[in-house]
């Protein structure tokens, strides 16, 4: 582990920031687990990739590193928050699809093993079948305020979004970034962009329609990181 934190911490982002637009084209449907992408846990997750190679493939899932605290990334922070939207999709139509996972019966005869018996019904073998969202998208949008060609270069290594890409789910065609004369990385045309914890932004934005229990920071599956935050789609009032 030493040598993972050494590799995160000796990463050197630079610090001129501007705010930009990623637009990435898509030639499959998206599938989702959750109802939209941290703009910033996709920069992480490759820049992670990059700088760990294979290492990255052994991180320990049951205990999260704080990455948040050790990889910091190419993008302006305000009070401990990166300044990256969530996902913005193209069309607010929402479909379902199952995915199957069945034990490969067929080629058994090339395995050699000494296991006699695989159960099916748990463990890793597990045959499951399992429902997910599905968003016909064909661009997903991001808003940034960052350094652009840092980020550009990590974001070429981005060949798929979302869950089950494996399968085909998701797939990457195109990205174009493009400077914005604003940031809307926060706030868009007085909506939320992002989670962030409501009390903390009170005094800049105000009370948000809508607050609920949810990560502001990466890993966003870590309960450790939930707190009151303004919901992203939500819109600010200075007073009730």
């Amino acid at each position: 582990m030493q040598s993972i934190y050494r590799k995160l911490k000796g990463y050197n982002p630079p610090s001129n920031f501007q705010p930009f637009k990623v637009e990435i084209k898509l030639g499959s449907p998206l599938l989702l687990a959750n109802p939209y992408i941290h703009g910033d846990s996709v920069l992480m997750a490759l820049l992670m990739r990059k700088l760990l190679r294979d290492e990255y493939y052994n991180l320990p899932a049951k205990n999260p590193l704080p990455v948040h605290n050790i990889l910091k990334l190419p993008l302006k922070q305000t009070k401990g928050v990166y300044h990256s939207s969530v996902s913005q999709f193209d069309t607010d139509v929402v479909k379902t699809e199952s995915v199957y996972k069945r034990f490969d019966e067929e080629h058994l005869d090339h395995v050699k093993s000494k296991i006699k018996r695989i159960r099916l019904g748990q463990g890793f073998f597990k045959n499951y079948m399992m429902k997910f969202p599905v968003i016909p998208t064909r661009t997903v949008t991001f808003y940034y305020n960052g350094n652009i060609k840092e980020c550009s270069s990590i974001l070429e290594d981005l060949t798929a979004l979302g869950k089950k890409t494996d399968i085909g789910y998701g797939i990457v065609r195109k990205i174009s970034i493009e400077e914005t004369e604003e940031d809307y990385s926060f706030v868009k045309d007085g909506k939320c962009m992002r989670p962030f914890p409501a009390k903390d932004f009170k005094d800049l934005y105000g009370i948000p329609s809508v607050a609920q229990r949810l990560a502001w920071k990466a890993p966003y599956w870590d309960k450790k990181n939930i707190t009151m935050c303004a919901a992203p789609g939500s819109i600010f009032y200075s007073h009730f």
